[in-house]
């Protein structure tokens, strides 16, 4: 019964996307895209790798894709056996990095960065191992955003898995404002949440050492961590709020930071929004 009824509601978020995308012919299109990279971090949550994975190999796509997802030393010991299913039927679209020890997101963001080798006008989305892209057009619209715009950042938006109503909003004249006064996107609310996409050059330019608040690496915060700084260097004229949703987010898994560690999540990103913004980029390199 319960998989029924998230059945159901997928389908209803499905039929609530406002637009399905047409592909552009490269005439109409103001940025030529080569290839979309999927970072995928994953940890102990079969059941919903499984949706995830499916979800993004059922995608419709006007360019390649490449998937990289890494294991971060997942307890569960069927995991490398799902993990090699998963190889063999996707041997070429699919990169599996297995972690011998526990790192957290932010290392392997970085691990996976290092791996796909990326070309700079690439798009670089990320996607957690327990949610999954609600439609075979998920990433269809994001491309289209990037040809028909020449953006170098699209963000939102997404639909909880307990049904609330909550999703990726805007920018504001706040977001505006701290932009302005030469502190980015640190003194105005997050919205650059799932699903995140960005330029391969915007992470490219990201120093190893932004995950790394007093000497330690975070474990938790990673997308407050490294969106705002992408967002930044983007620009907010060159940033593209999607409104259409295309993400399911799984909100009662037990190893959410909010509920696993909400207090380190919380210090973190003020921490975080302590540091010096990053300067816009007038240009690409």
């Amino acid at each position: 019964m319960e998989d029924e009824m998230e059945n159901d509601m997928i389908n209803d978020i499905m039929n609530s996307l406002i637009a399905k995308p047409t592909i552009l012919s490269n005439v109409d299109s103001k940025d030529t895209c080569s290839k979309i990279h999927l970072f995928i971090t994953h940890y102990n949550n079969l059941e919903y790798l499984h949706k995830c994975l499916t979800s993004v190999f059922d995608q419709k796509l006007s360019i390649p894709v490449q998937v990289l997802l890494i294991d971060d030393c997942s307890p569960d010991p069927s995991t490398s056996e799902v993990l090699d299913r998963w190889q063999k039927k996707e041997p070429t679209r699919l990169v599996i990095l297995r972690n011998t020890e526990r790192v957290g997101k932010g290392v392997n963001l970085f691990r996976c960065l290092d791996t796909s080798k990326c070309d700079s006008e690439d798009i670089i989305c990320v996607l957690d191992g327990d949610d999954w892209l609600t439609d075979m057009y998920s990433l269809q619209i994001v491309i289209e955003r990037y040809q028909a715009t020449g953006c170098w950042v699209t963000y939102g938006s997404y639909m909880p898995s307990n049904g609330s109503t909550y999703c990726s909003a805007a920018m504001n004249s706040q977001h505006y404002e701290s932009e302005k006064k030469g502190r980015g996107f640190r003194e105005c609310g997050w919205v650059f949440s799932h699903l995140f996409t960005a330029k391969a050059f915007l992470w490219l330019k990201l120093p190893r050492d932004l995950n790394i608040f007093n000497g330690q690496q975070a474990k938790v915060t990673a997308d407050q961590v490294f969106n705002i700084p992408i967002a930044e260097m983007a620009g907010s004229d060159r940033i593209q709020y999607i409104k259409n949703i295309l993400v399911l987010y799984y909100t009662e898994s037990l190893l959410n930071d909010s509920l696993c560690n909400g207090s380190e999540q919380v210090r973190i990103d003020r921490l975080n929004r302590e540091r010096p913004a990053f300067k816009r980029l007038e240009f690409k390199v």
